[in-house]
């Protein structure tokens, strides 16, 4: 068997200032009425956007879910995140896509000889119930017997319970599921999170990456590093841009890489074709 694997996360959270009078703000409202209905119809699908290796071997992909309504067409998770972790139905959201991945891999030719690591983002209000490890237990029985792991990408827009947090990423671990920091550094409590937590992956927020072509100062990305390096803790630099970008990065050793320098994100059945026929 080959021993290498497949990272998949899946990303639905970004932070965005919205100017109230501006088109997106109105849509955002008009979304809000629908998200039940959306929920309901399984309008909500998973995007992949390739993850790759120091060697540029393919590793995994980002799951990043899009709303595709049936006359908005495509919305980003721009337009309703806020709205879903706020309501709670960021939950039914979840387990949507794992169903739909599940139902996409569990018969993938590929995953029967590799080891595969399937992620999800999820946040604060996420842990405070059984549904998450419910979902995830499922899950990994429905992938079975291919040697697919679970990993979860924890979002840090939001600040968790430190003893409900720690208790819950322990019942996890013991599934074997692999824990990610997302966004590190520009969040909450990232240090908190390393120190008191078993964290596997740390990945680099593309606030960082920018750093290394735009002129500023690289301080705080190779302090990243450094850390990562210090507490043998995986990287993973998302929001890879361009040749400069891949070039600092790779020489100073980071495992994992994504961005559109090296592929967009696409549909999961476009993925799959691309990738695994």
């Amino acid at each position: 068997m080959n021993h290498g694997f497949i990272i998949v996360f899946w990303t639905i959270a970004y932070l965005v200032v919205v100017n109230r009078s501006s088109p997106i703000f109105d849509r955002f409202k008009a979304s809000y009425w629908d998200i039940d209905k959306a929920i309901k119809r399984s309008q909500f699908h998973p995007y992949l956007q390739p993850v790759f290796d120091i060697n540029g071997t393919l590793t995994g992909a980002e799951v990043l879910v899009r709303w595709i309504h049936p006359t908005k067409g495509v919305i980003p998770p721009v337009e309703f995140i806020d709205e879903v972790e706020a309501n709670g139905k960021i939950k039914d959201i979840t387990r949507m896509l794992m169903n739909k991945c599940s139902l996409h891999l569990r018969n993938i030719e590929y995953l029967r000889h590799n080891d595969f690591h399937l992620g999800f983002n999820v946040c604060a209000i996420q842990f405070d119930s059984d549904c998450l490890y419910e979902d995830v237990v499922k899950l990994q029985s429905e992938l079975s017997p291919n040697p697919v792991k679970i990993a979860l990408e924890i979002t840090e827009r939001h600040e968790f319970e430190n003893d409900v947090f720690t208790s819950y990423i322990k019942r996890l671990k013991d599934r074997n599921v692999v824990i990610a920091l997302d966004d590190f550094g520009i969040g909450h409590c990232s240090m908190k999170y390393l120190i008191n937590t078993r964290i596997d992956i740390i990945k680099i927020d593309r606030t960082f990456i920018n750093t290394i072509s735009n002129g500023e100062s690289t301080l705080v990305l190779d302090a990243i590093i450094n850390l990562a390096k210090t507490t043998d803790t995986e990287l993973l630099a998302e929001g890879v841009e361009n040749q400069e970008q891949f070039n600092y990065l790779y020489e100073r050793g980071i495992g994992q890489y994504q961005g559109f320098y090296f592929d967009k994100p696409m549909p999961i059945e476009e993925f799959i074709k691309k990738y695994f026929s």
